[in-house]
């Protein structure tokens, strides 16, 4: 299936970010500002990582 050209802009974004190794505070912040913009729960952990959510709308969903 090929890209669109908005998946192409954002993979361009991503890509043109600051983020040598241990240093990935600016990634972090695009991606979670795109993915609140889906629709998706962030959660961060003590070293910077993120973690995007949805949620179900089906109650016992599988995991």
């Amino acid at each position: 299936m090929p890209f669109t050209k908005s998946e192409i802009n954002l993979f361009k974004k991503v890509c043109e970010l600051n983020a040598i190794a241990g240093m990935e505070n600016e990634v972090a912040k695009f991606l979670k500002v795109e993915y609140e913009k889906l629709g998706f729960e962030i959660v961060t952990d003590n070293l910077g990582s993120i973690f995007a959510l949805k949620k179900s709308n089906v109650s016992n969903a599988p995991r």
